[in-house]
């Protein structure tokens, strides 16, 4: 399962480099199966997804890749560490962004990947040839980021769910996706994989466009970019 970000780079970047790729739409590892092809050699997909929350099984993903002899790839951005160790579940290679939960504090942009010795020997010396590699004071900043990492996340947690659990209660919204509401589709897999369900959540409002556009203009704390650009 690609996010708009994975999508729109596939589209505009791999075929270029001769590199063929199948979108999956609802991330089951059954979907994903029947999408491998004879030159397939890695599946890469997100949970929980942006921006609907979606939960993919990750030790089904991971054992649908070892049965097929690929590698397995996931972000697991939407988690963080704090909540979400996939490599524990036998995901080969793991992403991070590190500009959201581990950088915390919208000052730098960068990425990180976790994998083998046998695996990150080769991306790190494609990195270093194509210069892929973070400053020093960028590397700063993340150091510091991670040193309150543990506790940003948890009350994320926290505050996640209680706005979730007001929300889906509220006479104006019509949906809540949150993989920690009870409710939620992919709830029981996402407890059984997370230590914790994350601040991020979307709402269906029930309503229409005008209706979206008062409630992001009354937003206080969180406010839309207003100048392309310079955000």
């Amino acid at each position: 399962m690609f996010t708009a970000e994975l999508t729109h780079f596939a589209a505009a970047h791999l075929e270029r480099f001769g590199i063929e790729y199948s979108l999956a739409v609802e991330g089951t590892p059954a979907e994903f199966a029947s999408l491998i092809r004879e030159n397939t050699k890695a599946l890469l997909f997100e949970t929980p997804t942006n921006p609907l929350l979606k939960v993919v099984d990750i030790e089904a993903m991971a054992a649908l890749a070892r049965k097929n002899g690929l590698i397995s790839i996931i972000d697991n951005t939407f988690a963080s560490p704090i909540n979400q160790n996939p490599l524990d579940w036998g995901i080969d290679v793991v992403l991070h962004s590190g500009t959201k939960y581990l950088g915390g504090h919208s000052d730098l942009c960068c990425g990180a990947l976790v994998s083998s010795t046998k695996l990150m020997s080769p991306m790190m010396e494609t990195a270093v040839n194509m210069g892929f590699v973070l400053a020093p004071q960028e590397c700063y900043l993340l150091e510091r980021s991670m040193k309150t990492l543990g506790l940003r996340v948890r009350q994320s947690n926290v505050n996640g769910k209680a706005l979730c659990e007001f929300l889906k209660d509220h006479g104006r919204v019509r949906n809540v996706f949150y993989p920690g509401l009870s409710g939620h589709p992919g709830h029981e897999t996402a407890s059984k994989q997370m230590r914790g369900f994350g601040g991020m959540f979307s709402v269906e409002l029930d309503g229409d466009g005008r209706d979206a556009k008062k409630v992001v203009d009354a937003l206080r704390l969180f406010q839309p970019c207003r100048e392309p650009g310079r955000c």
